[in-house]
Parts: C-alpha cells; structure tokens; sequence
C-alpha cells in the first residue's frame, strides 16, 4: 500500500459524529503488538549541542499534552504502542510486515484520530501513517512507513494504464465520452462504508456524481494474503456492490526471509455480482473471484503468462442507476503490460539505492566539527513522555516496561 499523510483522516475524524458508529460494552481493549528499540548514541557536549538541546526541549513543551481522562486511557495507551511498534520498524533493515493492529471500540475511533491529529503533528514520530478502521470487528490496522519505490512505482503506473483507456473512451464523444470525462483516479482518498469501514486504498477511480469509487486499486506487500482478500471482498459487501471491482496486485514472497531475492508478482481480482433472486428483497449480492493470484512475474522477474489478459468494462467505474444508455466498454489489460511496469518500478528503485550509497560513502568521508543536529524527538522518545504523562496523571495504572 502507498502511504500518505494522517491529515485527511484525522481532519475528517475529528468532524464526524461517532454516535452513528455501533458501540460495545466489551472491555479495554487490547494492544495486539510489542515494541523493541535501541537507545540512541550519546552525543559530545558542545555549544551547538546545548542550544540544540534546549530547542528539543521546547519541542517537547509543546508535544506534552493534557492527561486523558479515565475513559480515554485506552486511547493514550494504543497511541503509545503504536509509537513503540513504529521505533521497531524505524530501527530494523529488514522489510518487515509493517501494519499495526490492535482492537479499539467504536466510541475510541474519534478521540484517537483527534489526539494524532492535534498531538503528533508537528512531530516527526508519525510523519507517514494510514489508518482503517472496522466498527464491526473493532480492528483498527495502521500502515506506516512504506515498502518503497516498487510499491508506489507499481500503483501509478498501473493506475496511467487504467487512465489511458479511460482516455481513449472519453474520446469517443457523445454519451459514453462524456460518462468516461467523469471518472477520475481520486488517490487514496479516505473511503468511509456506510460508517462502518474506514479505509484508504492505494488509488481508487470514482465517478464524480457517485458515492463511492467503482475500481479500487490495491498493491499488497508483506502482507498476510487472509487479510488482503478478507479486505477486499468487505469493501464489495459493505457498500452494497457499489464499489464493483477490487484490483490487487500481490508480491507474495517479500514477507518470507527465505526468499529475499524473490520477484515474484501476481494479480487477483475481486467483483461485485448480483444474483436475481425472487422474492420482496431482489438481487443478491455476492463477490465473484474473477482472477486468484495469478503469476505475471515469476520468482526471478521474468514476464509470464504474457498471452494473458484481463478486462475492465466502463460500466464497472460507476453504480448501474448511472449507467443507463452508456456503451458498456470494455478496457482490456495485458499480463505483459503489468510485468513492464514492474520493470521499470525496479529500475527506479536500483537507481534510489545507488544514489544512497554514493550519498552514504560521501558521508563518511567528512570529517564532521559539529555533533550531528538534534530534530524534533523520534517515536520512541514521544512515546517514552506520552508514557511519563500518563502515569503521573494515573497512579493506577502499571506502566509498560520499554524492553
């Protein structure tokens, strides 16, 4: 999945009425991750370092915030583990699954994105984080960091393939080109189902009159493939088949260290399919696996399965009460195409390593006068205060040990 800024979910967040939302009496909930990190290397006292010093504590006045009430404990204490598990991640080389999970209730959704919104702004413990949250299941996942250039080069490339048929379509002028000069790739905007599934996609194309996206677009790496499908196949349900089609494409062995050299890429696609059923309810609903993981890329980059190919239809970007008199044209997509824009998401990525090797051996060979500049406090030290604010303010409660 890319990653983009917490701003327009926390905004938005902090706007909605969580009375809409399904409540539980279940108690606290529970962190599901742990974090272990490494202390930071002391640095020489110099003037420059004193100075430094005393704008980090500034900083810190201005991070520290007030305790949270008894009620809002659970809240503190999933932001303070999620702090830990994102100072693991910034402390680890290896590419690692990189979603932080825990259950939260309902009632806690806003009062958490309310406190990273106004709380780790302006820090950069938190700089590139996306939040989903299920109200049914109480599973709040949070995505940070980012797998890297592959990831975001695959996602806009394959994303310009699907803009460039669109652009052919609207071509055609008359009612199905001006249906087509409607629909546009919107990013990963936040997708809210029904008050009940909060979600950012890696890129989504909507229909501009309709509620929700037609084609959703997701790139999953290191991730459990369970829980890719099970997301996938809940977006189609929860907005009533509105969201039509869920694209995937899957690096399945970057998650196993046995296979670190692995390239292997497959496509997975999930649609809406109704059903006529007799009866006072109509159509039923279901989802329809039109393609399950199957390899474009083999394990050692080769394109495979090149004569193969896949379709989108233009009626799939919008709801079927929009679709009335538009050609239902079909966008056709070969397994060749995707291998290509893999090629070239990797060359991309060698190109970054490169430069950041040269820029690192650069480096080393400076002679630095000055201790290295102290920025705002890392995620471990914010949640390191945020844990110092919380049990001054709360004698009860036993403090986590940091390992």
């Amino acid at each position: 999945m890319c990653f983009s800024s917490t701003q327009s979910l926390f905004s938005y967040a902090r706007n909605k009425h969580t009375s809409s939302l399904p409540s539980s009496s279940s108690s606290s909930p529970a962190i599901l991750d742990v974090v272990v990190t490494t202390m930071a290397s002391p640095v020489p006292s110099t003037a420059a370092h004193t100075e430094a010093m005393a704008d980090m504590s500034r900083t810190r006045a201005e991070l520290e915030v007030a305790a949270p009430p008894a009620s809002d404990r659970e809240v503190e204490k999933t932001i303070i583990s999620l702090l830990r598990f994102k100072a693991t991640l910034d402390s680890l080389n290896f590419p690692v699954t990189r979603d932080f999970t825990a259950t939260l209730l309902p009632e806690h959704f806003q009062p958490l994105c309310q406190h990273l919104d106004h709380d780790l702004q302006p820090s950069d413990a938190l700089d590139k984080i996306r939040l989903s949250y299920d109200a049914t299941t109480h599973l709040l996942t949070v995505s940070m960091g980012g797998p890297g250039v592959v990831h975001d080069a695959t996602n806009r490339g394959i994303a310009d393939l699907i803009k460039q048929e669109l652009g052919l379509v609207r071509n055609l002028g008359g009612t199905t080109g001006r249906f087509a000069s409607q629909i546009y790739d919107i990013g990963s905007a936040l997708i809210e189902v029904e008050n009940l599934l909060f979600r950012h996609p890696d890129t989504q194309f909507r229909y501009i009159p309709a509620k929700y996206p037609g084609v959703v677009l997701e790139i999953s790496y290191s991730q459990a493939w369970k829980g890719v499908e099970e997301r996938a196949r809940k977006f189609i349900l929860d907005s009533r088949g509105q969201i039509a089609v869920i694209l995937n494409i899957d690096f399945p062995d970057q998650s196993d260290t046995n296979k670190p050299d692995s390239n292997k890429a497959t496509l997975s696609i999930w649609r809406a399919h109704f059903s006529h059923e007799t009866g006072e309810n109509g159509d039923f609903l279901g989802v329809q696996t039109q393609v399950n993981q199957e390899e474009f890329r083999s394990s050692t980059g080769h394109a495979i399965n090149s004569d193969k190919a896949f379709s989108l239809s233009l009626h799939d970007f919008a709801p079927r009460h929009f679709c009335d008199g538009v050609e239902d044209v079909s966008l056709s997509f070969s397994y060749k195409q995707l291998a290509a824009v893999l090629d070239i998401a990797e060359k991309f990525e060698m190109s970054t390593k490169q430069h950041e090797s040269s820029e690192q051996n650069t480096s080393n060979q400076l002679e630095r006068s000055q201790p290295p500049p102290i920025g705002r406090p890392n995620a471990r030290e914010v949640a390191r205060m945020r844990q110092e604010k919380l049990d001054a303010r709360d004698k009860d409660y036993e403090p986590e040990e940091d390992v």
